[in-house]
């Protein structure tokens, strides 16, 4: 290795153990942030929505299971799966890479045109923002957002602000698709 070469890397990361500490960091970081993720979208209850007269508030779609949360922090994923007993058609994903923080939905292909009112609402989640969207060979359209949180792990602020990113589009899929359906 030639001096320039040392100088490219981290001093605190020289060693194989050092990386090893930095990801264990990162792991319960992002435990943390699944946990207040899950705590977020599975509240005890749900008076405020109750009290603003939300004709979903209780809906058994809302309600969701443990074995419907598949979380891997060690590879930076947690999704909440389709549950068609309960009416939750679609599938919620979270992936944080490095300094971005992808949150998608997948929703099933009877509800997936490109040009029907479900995909439009749901493109229209983060205005200002369009998803990457993808037909998949099943017909399911994945919508994907991709948001920068360089100290997402550092920062409170940062912090809330994707887990209510996760909960609005969690929040906009259930209204959408069970809406969609009662039409």
């Amino acid at each position: 290795m030639q001096a320039t070469d040392k100088q490219a890397f981290n001093p605190s990361l020289r060693k194989f153990g050092d990386y090893l500490s930095a990801r264990n960091f990162i792991i319960e970081a992002r435990e943390g942030f699944f946990f207040a993720i899950r705590a977020h979208l599975r509240p005890d209850e749900r008076s405020d929505a109750k009290n603003l007269s939300d004709p979903l508030w209780d809906s058994p779609a809302r309600k969701i299971a443990d074995e419907d949360w598949i979380a891997n922090p060690a590879r930076g994923y947690l999704t909440i799966r389709e549950n068609l007993a309960s009416g939750r058609s679609f599938r919620l994903s979270i992936l944080q890479m490095g300094k971005v923080l992808r949150v998608g939905v997948r929703v099933p292909k009877t509800l997936a045109l490109m040009q029907s009112q479900v995909g439009a609402r749901i493109s229209s989640t983060f205005p200002g923002q369009q998803p990457i969207q993808m037909q998949m060979s099943t017909g399911e359209v994945l919508f994907d957002w991709n948001f920068d949180v360089p100290d997402l792990y550092d920062s409170a602020l940062t912090m809330e602000t994707a887990i209510y990113q996760v909960g609005h589009l969690f929040e906009n899929a259930l209204q959408t698709i069970l809406t969609q359906k009662q039409d």
